[in-house]
């Protein structure tokens, strides 16, 4: 297994040196380093994971970095941008062979000092899902200041499924995340059965944060198929349940 890692990194150093030469290099290698690990097995793909880390934080390092397409890249993993262009979410399954869905989430944002900084989000709050992966980004306002609500799903054993949304804001030249933005509560998580369908979904048009809320069996241990609609509307101080 070292040989093989060892293999990998040379053809990684390898692909920079070429890049260098070609249009939008940075794009070119993180695209042929994401197919290499998709397409790795599992065991492989668990040893290239910590270097893939490594090298996506060094390229986010780089400010041009805030402003590249990444065209090819966004064929493997995904890319969310805020409209106001200050927040870049990017976004990838690790491709764990356990039953809990685990993922990496990185945030690249501009700072009001007009600087590029990134983050891990697990870094941000010690109860943050580090397998919540990234479904949608939208920029609200809230105090008439700008945040960023963000929509995530997973999954964990049992046939579980879920999505929260959580809303950021960037603050003190960092990202944060915000409390009693629902209510008196800083996130939303809703379940579901491994069948269900939580949908949930932010529309720009009315301000509202809609789902699937699906009854739990408390003596039976899971989600039984009974859902009710559940809408929030957001209020210029945070959001506030209709129903």
């Amino acid at each position: 297994m070292k040989t093989i890692i060892l293999s990998f990194t040379f053809i990684l150093g390898f692909n920079l040196l070429i890049g260098q030469t070609s249009e939008n290099y940075s794009d070119r290698i993180l695209s042929s380093t994401f197919k290499l690990f998709k397409s790795a097995d599992l065991e492989l793909a668990d040893h290239i994971l910590p270097f893939l880390k490594e090298r996506f934080k060094a390229e986010l390092k780089d400010t041009s970095s805030f402003t590249n397409p990444y065209d090819s890249l966004s064929n493997y993993i995904t890319i969310k941008q805020s409209s106001d262009n200050l927040l870049r979410l990017y976004c990838w399954d690790e491709r764990n062979n356990g039953c809990r869905w685990t993922s990496t989430t990185f945030a690249q944002f501009r700072t009001k000092s007009n600087e590029i900084k990134s983050v891990n989000l697990e870094e941000i709050s010690t109860d943050y899902d580090e397998d919540l992966y990234i479904a949608d980004l939208q920029k609200i306002e809230i105090n008439d200041q700008p945040h960023y609500l963000i929509i995530g799903y997973g999954g964990h054993c049992g046939n579980h499924i879920y999505q929260i949304a959580r809303v950021f804001k960037i603050s003190d030249n960092t990202l944060v995340k915000c409390d009693s933005i629902f209510d008196n509560k800083n996130e939303i998580e809703v379940g579901a059965g491994g069948t269900g369908k939580i949908e949930m979904k932010y529309s720009i048009e009315t301000k509202t944060l809609s789902y699937n809320q699906y009854e739990f069996d408390q003596d039976m241990g899971f989600y039984i198929g009974k859902k009710s609609k559940i809408s929030w509307k957001l209020t210029k101080s945070g959001f506030k349940k209709k129903n």
